[in-house]
């Protein structure tokens, strides 16, 4: 009896062997899907940790998920991580960016002590945009390991877990919270939360803004210091192009409301709902983006915004090329 259970356990490590023998050396998945909408839509969701629980098949089938944002969400360096009985625990890191095309991102398995290299492509197709999903580890699998990725069909489950996602990611976006198109812009609308900006409020002519601009954030930075909960912002009531002039303000966001001075002075603007555009470019060249927002604004029978924001999100002195300067543009709406 001993010797045939012998036997059998011999044969099993042998047909075990040869799983592993079968076995993937590591994980490597690749994962594709057409979407009918705009390469810019598409990025929005991917670029932004912070829209993953939206279409994730891992954040939406783990309630008990606990995620932690890094300091920035979008764009080169942006982190999260995760914390979770059913999927363990690990981090991302987007390492790579190039707006509206790819991502590249490093993934670490805390608990697997493993960390994979993960691309998520963008590319026009006819009248559609395809995104094709990759993921490489960059250690092999002990040997040992195989057979029992090659029983649990580990290369199977994660593609099917990314086909899931992928096809989430299509449903939110036809459901129509992704936000539209317009004349080649993402258009999205939310709620603008109330802040309290420092800032210097004239009539500036057209000509005279970026000047405007040069003279006093500077001047505003100084003062409010350690205050400063966001990034540089222009401030607009009113655009009149036959005179040529604005009523704005150069302003950042503050937390504390009672910095006094006789040249600068608290602004609040009050939360409103909100459509808003990422413009990447020249900041003189902003024009086909406020025809965008101009143009939603009007199908949904609104004569004009009530308050213009622009945020300014990229810092011209670190960045040159001016295709990759980041201006957050906000409509706020009654």
């Amino acid at each position: 009896m001993l010797k045939k259970i012998l036997l059998i356990i011999i044969a099993l490590l042998g047909i075990y062997l040869i799983l592993c023998l079968a076995g993937p050396k590591k994980t490597n998945v690749s994962a594709s899907y057409s979407y009918s909408c705009s390469p810019e839509m598409l990025y929005d969701q991917i670029g932004d940790f912070k829209n993953w629980p939206n279409w994730s098949k891992w954040m939406k089938e783990d309630p008990g998920m606990k995620l932690t944002w890094g300091p920035t969400t979008s764009g080169k360096g942006a982190t999260y991580s995760w914390e979770s009985e059913k999927s363990g625990s690990g981090s991302m890191l987007f390492n790579e960016v190039v707006p509206n095309k790819m991502i590249k991102s490093e993934l670490t398995f805390k608990d697997w002590d493993a960390t994979s290299d993960v691309v998520m492509e963008i590319k026009q197709n006819g009248n559609k945009t395809d995104i094709i999903w990759t993921m490489q580890d960059r250690k092999d699998f002990p040997f040992i390991i195989r057979g029992l990725m090659f029983i649990m069909n580990m290369n199977g489950s994660i593609k099917k877990d990314f086909d899931k996602g992928l096809k989430n990611l299509d449903e939110y976006i036809q459901s129509g919270k992704a936000g539209v198109t317009m004349n080649g812009y993402l258009i999205k609308s939310s709620k603008f939360e109330a802040k309290n900006y420092l800032g210097k409020r004239s009539m500036v002519a057209f000509k005279d803004i970026s000047k405007y601009f040069e003279t006093h954030l500077p001047k505003i930075g100084e003062l409010a210091k350690q205050d400063i909960i966001g990034p540089p912002s222009g401030l607009f009531w009113d655009w009149n192009m036959q005179t040529q002039m604005t009523d704005m303000a150069a302003a950042m966001p503050v937390s504390n409301s009672q910095i006094s001075n006789p040249d600068y002075q608290i602004i609040s603007i009050p939360s409103m709902n909100e459509y808003t555009i990422d413009y990447y470019g020249a900041y003189d060249k902003t024009q086909m983006a406020y025809a965008a927002l101009d143009s939603l604004i009007k199908q949904k029978g609104i004569d004009h915004p009530e308050q213009v924001v622009e945020e300014y999100l990229t810092d011209p002195g670190m960045e040159k090329d001016t295709s990759k300067w980041l201006t957050k543009i906000h409509y706020l709406v009654k």
